[in-house]
This record gives structure tokens, C-alpha cells and sequence, in this order.
């Protein structure tokens, strides 16, 4: 996929609310001045990023992460690096940080759109600058009873919880709001 078809993507998808409306025409600016440089984390302030929100056969719970960075329940998903298929990419990340490999998205279209804040921080020994996730998600399902061999350099574990669980645990609760509870809202 290139970065044609992800634009063309970002610009069918239907926003779910008005944060998603602005979040999407932010993306589609990103794109449009920067390219296929927006996909790498060198880009000037911000890149791409996929993540899945992978939900349980029965969708009464969800598979995060304990998060390295902000000490948090997260989302499984990761940097563009590169890469343009936004669904590929979450497909990729969901098994390198989770080891499961029985799962599959809801839908092969997005599934939300966020524009996140992320504030500098060390990464392996290294400070990051302040920046911006462009983040492209997609909503998936996934066999609970699969063994989950989550990456140490990625996260401190990787968990099923319930939803009422993921809002007292995630740390961010602009996250919850305007990442997480939209797919809880429209997939459970």
C-alpha cells in the first residue's frame, strides 16, 4: 500500500465523533505535507502509528499491555516504520508485543482515528522529544485462551481485562475517553 491509498483511506473513513472529524483532517494535512515521511519517526514532530483494540470472542473484555513508557494499560500497536498499510501494521504489532496468533479484525476497514500526545521520555537509554502519534486503529477479535508471550523490551505484560478493569487502569484518561470507548461503544 502507498501513501495514495492510505490518504484515501483516512479520507473515506466516516468519523465517529468530532474529535475523530478534526483528528482526520489533521492526518489528511500530515500527508499532504510531509508523504511517505510521516510514516517514519524521523518525521518533523510526529509520525504514524497502527493499533489494534482486540476484544474477546464474547467482547466483554480486551487484550492490553503494560505499557514501558507511561506505566499504563495500552493498546497493542506501534510505529509506521515505514510502512503504509496501517491494517498490516497493527496485524504485526499485535504479534510481536502479544504473541497470539489467533485473532482478526472486525472489520478490514479502520476502525478510529486519534491524534495523541506524547510527552518526552527515555526510550533504551535515549531521551525522545515531545511529539505527536498519528495513530490508525482497527478493531479485532481474539481466541482469550491463546498463550500470550508478551516482549519485555516492549512491555512489562499483556492481559485480558474487562472494560470496567482497562478505565480504572489506564492512566490516561483522555485516552480512555477519546481512544478506547469509542470501540467499546460501537464493537461490544
Amino acid at each position: 500500500m502507498n501513501m495514495n491509498k492510505l490518504r484515501k483511506m483516512i479520507s473515506n473513513y466516516c468519523p465517529y465523533s468530532e474529535q475523530e472529524e478534526k483528528d482526520r483532517a489533521l492526518m489528511l494535512q500530515i500527508i499532504d505535507i510531509f508523504g511517505e515521511k510521516a510514516l517514519d519517526r524521523d518525521c518533523p514532530g510526529g509520525h504514524f502509528t497502527a493499533s489494534g483494540f482486540i476484544f474477546n470472542k464474547d467482547r466483554t473484555k480486551v487484550l492490553m499491555c503494560e505499557h514501558l513508557v507511561d506505566h499504563s494499560l495500552a493498546w497493542l500497536g506501534g510505529h509506521a516504520d515505514g510502512m503504509a498499510d496501517m491494517l498490516q501494521r497493527a496485524t504485526l504489532e499485535i504479534t510481536e508485543e502479544s504473541g497470539i496468533t489467533k485473532f482478526s479484525p472486525i472489520r478490514e476497514q479502520i476502525g478510529g482515528l486519534t491524534v495523541i500526545a506524547i510527552p518526552g521520555h527515555v526510550k533504551r537509554g535515549e531521551f525522545v522529544s515531545s511529539h505527536i502519534h498519528f495513530d490508525v486503529s482497527y478493531a479485532f477479535e481474539a481466541d482469550e485462551n491463546e498463550k500470550i508471550v508478551y516482549q519485555e523490551d516492549e512491555n512489562s505484560g499483556v492481559r485480558w481485562v474487562t472494560f470496567e478493569e482497562m478505565r480504572r487502569q489506564v492512566a490516561d484518561s483522555w485516552k480512555n475517553q477519546y481512544a478506547y470507548e469509542k470501540f467499546i461503544e460501537q464493537y461490544a
